[in-house]
């Protein structure tokens, strides 16, 4: 049928554009006998039978073009990135998670030739990477090492919590729907599935989902982010960039799990993390040091000297008269190291001998 519209296609002079298809970047391994199976865990559920599962569309993650063997690491950070955007987890930037996928491929033991599931939920479990701003993706294999290099040695690394493997079928060794709507109550689920032909020849839609291949050509890990009421999964394919859907009888072989994000993540200076964001644009005075105060920056806090004196700068900032243009406050000292901390914990700096001079009656006025 597809060749039949192809040739139409061709015969009318309509451009034919296909999805292509990744390299073989996932490499199969077996469960080991210790791993932890999510059933044996969480249990199997209620029955979705006829019901689409959570739906974890909404918070998919930004855009990012993968080469190399890299799918396994750039799906496991995805479901990770996608938890955190659900829960308002943000980085100390007041920005979207975004994880190294390069940082995580080198850490995991990747090569061009990609990846298992398995190395790669363990590394993320039990070292974790970087942010994306400290070891951006590169798709020059030969540049790889020096940008791992410069990732400075106090950049924090996230821990991507545990993993379980979903339950294959004894008889066809297959994932079934109902285990992965399951799992999706808790998690998006990471895929391990074989593609051919089928991945290139339909549109991946509701209405044109991606059909099982007569021969597999590649292995490829993706996210499932939805398990419609017919069964049909939708998955966020970072190799395509899309959102692709496969039929219901789409065999999905290996399914990893991962139900909990770790409490550190939100750090132990969460509340200092938002104390910093509510002061960002502020000019800050230490109430308890002789006037002293400092203009606050995402990234810095830069000391500030007025033409006006202490006394009179203080009284000012308790006029009811400032209060509404919350151009200026107060803070204690402890309050004023708790944000000094959190703007050198993200690597930003302090300056005081660079300090500006404001008139404050401009500030007024």
């Amino acid at each position: 049928m597809q060749n039949t519209i192809d040739k139409l296609k061709k015969l009318f002079g309509i451009e034919i554009k296909y999805r292509d298809l990744p390299a073989s970047n996932l490499i199969i391994e077996q469960p080991h006998e210790k791993d932890a199976v999510f059933e044996e865990v969480f249990g199997k559920g209620q029955n979705f039978e006829g019901q689409g599962s959570k739906d974890w569309r909404p918070w998919r993650p930004k855009h990012e073009v993968q080469a190399h063997g890299d799918c396994t690491n750039f799906s496991r950070n995805n479901v990770a990135e996608i938890k955190a955007k659900e829960q308002g987890i943000l980085d100390p930037w007041g920005e979207e998670i975004n994880f190294s996928d390069l940082d995580s491929a080198n850490g995991s033991g990747t090569t061009k030739s990609g990846n298992s599931l398995r190395n790669t939920a363990e590394w993320s479990r039990t070292v974790g990477p970087v942010l994306e701003r400290f070891a951006p993706y590169t798709r020059d294999w030969d540049s790889r090492a020096s940008v791992i290099a410069k990732i400075p040695k106090d950049a924090k690394r996230y821990k991507l919590g545990d993993w379980q493997w979903l339950d294959r079928g004894v008889m066809d060794g297959l994932v079934s729907r109902q285990s992965i709507k399951n799992a999706l109550e808790a998690t998006p689920v990471q895929i391990g599935i074989p593609l051919g032909e089928s991945y290139t020849k339909r549109k991946g839609t509701i209405d044109d989902p991606i059909t099982p291949p007569t021969a597999i050509k590649v292995w490829h890990a993706i996210v499932i982010l939805y398990v419609d009421e017919n069964n049909m999964t939708h998955c966020w394919d970072h190799y395509a960039r899309e959102i692709i859907v496969l039929s219901a009888d789409y065999p999905i072989t290996w399914a990893m799990a991962f139900a909990d994000l770790p409490a550190t993540w939100r750090g132990e200076g969460v509340e200092d993390d938002k104390l910093h964001k509510r002061l960002i644009g502020k000019i800050i005075l230490l109430v308890e040091s002789a006037g002293a105060a400092y203009r606050v920056y995402a990234d810095k806090l830069v000391k500030v000297r007025f033409d006006i004196s202490d006394k009179q700068l203080f009284d000012d900032t308790t006029n009811e008269y400032w209060r509404p243009k919350n151009k200026f406050l107060g803070v204690t000292n402890a309050d004023f190291e708790r944000v000094k901390k959190q703007v050198l914990m993200i690597g930003g700096e302090i300056l005081t001998e660079e300090g500006e001079n404001i008139d404050i009656r401009g500030i007024i006025n």
